[in-house]
């Protein structure tokens, strides 16, 4: 078990794919001695291809699903702390604005040493469309992002993606491994 404290980000949008990615976090950081992040990122699109926000034009609308979405991760919270062993924490965030953006920033900002996250069941687009962003999300952060099949199979890892940067901290990259040694 390492000294120093690793961060792994989940990213939360309150679907079925949810529980086994924190579940697999769980693991992870009661294994590896890490704190979980479990962010949500609020964002409704004036229209579905136009990226600006509707609480722009709806801010009391908006601030009664930012309290709903803030009680949500709090019981998300509560329900799974009990299963985390070890010196690590959970810890919520709940941001507004463009998801991909805002969990870069969050990343940046809290030196997060992975990304796990839960596939979508099986729809094909779905799939797909998770898949790019996943590795969207790999290269513009350069931390390693681990995917978790959505059916209940924890141990089953579907895809582990690395940056391919210049430069990969070699810290990240042995965090990436340690699941593999788990």
């Amino acid at each position: 078990m390492q000294n120093k404290l690793c961060n792994i980000l989940v990213p939360i949008d309150f679907m079925g794919k949810d529980k086994w990615a924190i579940a697999r976090a769980i693991e992870l950081a009661s294994h590896f001695n890490c704190n979980i992040h479990l962010v949500h990122v609020v964002f409704k699109p004036v229209f579905p291809m136009l990226p600006i926000d509707s609480s722009r034009f709806t801010p009391y609308a908006s601030h009664i699903e930012m309290q709903e979405r803030r009680q949500k991760l709090a019981e998300l919270k509560a329900l799974y702390k009990n299963r985390l062993k070890g010196d690590g924490n959970i810890e919520i965030s709940l941001l507004q604005g463009r998801p991909k953006q805002q969990l870069k920033n969050y990343i940046d900002s809290y030196a997060m040493d992975m990304v796990v996250m839960g596939l979508p069941g099986f729809n094909l687009l779905k799939r797909l469309i998770s898949s790019i962003s996943i590795s969207i999300l790999a290269r513009k952060t350069n931390i390693t992002v681990l995917t978790v099949r959505s059916g209940g199979l924890i141990s089953y890892l579907k895809k582990m993606v690395l940056p391919s940067h210049n430069h990969i901290p070699i810290e990240h990259i042995e965090f990436a491994g340690m699941p593999a040694d788990s």
